[in-house]
């Protein structure tokens, strides 16, 4: 068998993903702990019991750990309905809500950023990039995959100059984990001629719905609060810039982590606004996948799942390298092997990381970060005037 025959790969690839999803659903008890979190969480509130109050026991793989509810107190209404099924029923369900995610997700992506049909090699980036983050999110049972379609729905319609349908999906983005928010930049940045006031109205609406939770619930909305101040995550499950620098500062005390960071995003936001005021690169709507990535890169709390809104960008990158074939590769290789890596070692990441690759957890760990800051360093490369990445298609 040739490796070089799209049907044969196809063919292993289409294999590879109904083996790890056969597997999610034969153990499904040891999957879907975020779910479960959300599940006793709605529970406890329905027993009028504060879901603040302590974290939820869950089971992770052949272990089980407590993890806390980190939502708006409002956000569990939704979730009343799985509150009475079982774990297994209720994660079972959320993996075909999941899967119809994905899907819709695919066919926004090629729509709209990618242009082109999609096959085997872009299934097979599509699982493993970024730390398997979309697999991660099939087995954490988070709504990452819910909240990446409605922030590509609304960066569709922002394409589209749709601007209040623009806002309406940012809005609906942000009510979950509030950071999407920020998003409404990006709509008076490139939105239409209604633009400034389709962001007013979902700014607008973001407030009524922080001021319901104060209003409805309050004793649960300070709860919430404070505990999403407290709530810290580094490495794997947060590979974000501060958490690098976080720890970077724990490992070498002579520096200061907050400082670093500080410096870092000032350097990143002004080579990427001067890289998007020098933006002529076809085509037109990948620039806006830059903003993304930029974005991404910069907030100080971004989970492993959440790095799959970067998978568009990071696949045209790489294929803007194949005009180098070891630049190609190596970008391939760096893209999937953590990745790779992660699916057979899951859920225990950070021992199996240690044990098979000599490198301690906490540098590996943030591989999901140093892929997105090499996609950005390639997009600043083929942007700015200067010396080129040699051979690079521009």
């Amino acid at each position: 068998m040739s490796w070089k025959t799209p049907k044969a790969l196809d063919l292993i690839v289409s294999c590879v993903w109904i083996v790890f999803l056969a597997y999610l659903v034969i153990q499904s008890n040891s999957f879907g702990w975020d779910l479960h979190v959300y599940q006793q969480a709605a529970s406890r509130l329905k027993d009028g019991l504060d879901p603040f109050d302590d974290d939820f026991r869950v089971r992770i793989g052949s272990q089980t750990a407590r993890l806390p509810f980190i939502y708006p107190p409002l956000t569990l209404y939704p979730f009343m309905a799985l509150a009475s099924v079982s774990k297994q029923f209720a994660y079972l369900t959320w993996l075909v809500i999941d899967l119809f995610a994905l899907w819709s997700l695919n066919r926004i992506w090629c729509r709209s950023f990618l242009g082109t049909n999609l096959d085997g090699r872009w299934a097979a980036f599509q699982l493993l990039a970024f730390n398997a983050s979309v697999y991660t999110c099939f087995a954490t049972g988070n709504i990452a995959l819910l909240e990446a379609l409605v922030i590509f729905l609304a960066m569709e319609a922002l394409l589209a100059k749709k601007d209040f349908r623009c806002a309406s999906w940012i809005l609906l983005a942000s009510l979950f984990k509030i950071v999407p928010i920020l998003l409404l930049a990006f709509l008076i940045w490139k939105g239409g001629e209604n633009r400034v006031r389709a962001a007013a109205y979902g700014f607008l609406g973001f407030l009524v719905f922080a001021g319901a939770n104060f209003a409805l619930l309050p004793k649960l909305s300070i709860e919430f609060f404070y505990s999403a101040l407290a709530r810290s995550d580094n490495r794997i499950n947060n590979p974000s810039l501060l958490a690098f620098f976080d720890d970077l500062s724990i490992r070498a005390p002579i520096l200061n982590g907050r400082i670093l960071y500080l410096a870092a995003v000032s350097v990143v936001l002004v080579v990427s606004y001067n890289a998007l005021k020098q933006w002529k690169l076809p085509p037109a709507n990948e620039h806006l996948l830059f903003a993304m990535l930029t974005l991404s890169i910069l907030l100080p709390r971004f989970m492993i799942y959440s790095y799959m809104q970067l998978i568009p960008i990071s696949w045209l990158a790489i294929q803007h390298l194949r005009g180098n074939e070891r630049l190609w590769l190596a970008g391939a290789v760096c893209m999937l092997l953590p990745g790779s890596y992660l699916l057979i070692s899951h859920p225990n990441w950070s021992a199996a990381y240690e044990r098979a690759l000599g490198i301690q957890a906490g540098v590996w760990g943030y591989a999901s970060l140093y892929a997105g800051i090499a996609i950005w360093t390639i997009y600043v490369f083929r942007v700015m005037p200067g010396p080129k990445l040699n051979n690079m298609n521009v």
